[in-house]
């Protein structure tokens, strides 16, 4: 679990027991559970968000504070509704785990959309609402039943520029090993 998520979740039962809705001994014992546990262990959460605040679960690291300042504090601004971030990554297993154990954490996921669209299809994720989401403010072609794509990213080759005179330039020259010899490294997922 990451110190962002963790955090909040310590503050969420901090504020549990100062309205007297848990004791201080039940206060400390989620303590000591967020200390050992990741968030699926605690089933903290109902099947839907609370009033106050969304949960929305990311792959960690720097896209905490990214995702915050482009998407969070924006949110937070206009709705009152506070943002917490999990980084522990919204894979379909974890997805999967958390629905079908019956009290979901996450509200919204970072997850990729043929996982979105494949839960979907499984009864695991809830369809996007275009009652309510604009399909006109989605970019072409990137708006599904149960995933939307707000931001992009791309894989690239790279090659080291000492080895090669004429340097590879396409993925046809990535795959061309008598042309350009040597080690070659994917990434094992089929995204991008």
């Amino acid at each position: 679990m990451n110190r962002h998520f963790q955090k909040d979740l310590l503050d969420i039962l901090q504020e549990r027991a100062a309205k007297g809705q848990i004791s201080r001994r039940q206060m400390l014992q989620g303590a000591a559970a967020l200390l050992g546990t990741s968030a699926l262990g605690l089933s903290a959460g109902k099947a839907q968000a609370a009033e106050d605040r969304l949960v929305f679960v990311n792959w960690g690291g720097d896209a905490i504070d990214a995702m915050n300042e482009a998407f969070g504090k924006p949110f937070t601004a206009d709705t009152g509704i506070s943002v917490l971030y999990d980084g522990s990554g919204p894979t379909e297993g974890a997805i999967t785990a958390q629905v079908q154990g019956g009290s979901p954490t996450w509200d919204l996921v970072d997850a990729d959309p043929f996982s979105s669209q494949a839960l979907g299809r499984k009864d695991l994720m809830e369809p996007i609402d275009y009652d309510i989401v604009d399909p006109a403010k989605q970019r072409e072609g990137f708006g599904w039943e149960y995933s939307s794509s707000c931001y992009f990213y791309s894989y690239v080759i790279a090659y080291d520029a000492t080895q090669f005179d004429t340097p590879p330039t396409s993925i046809a020259d990535f795959f061309d090993a008598e042309k350009f010899p040597g080690k070659r490294a994917m990434y094992k997922w089929g995204a991008g």
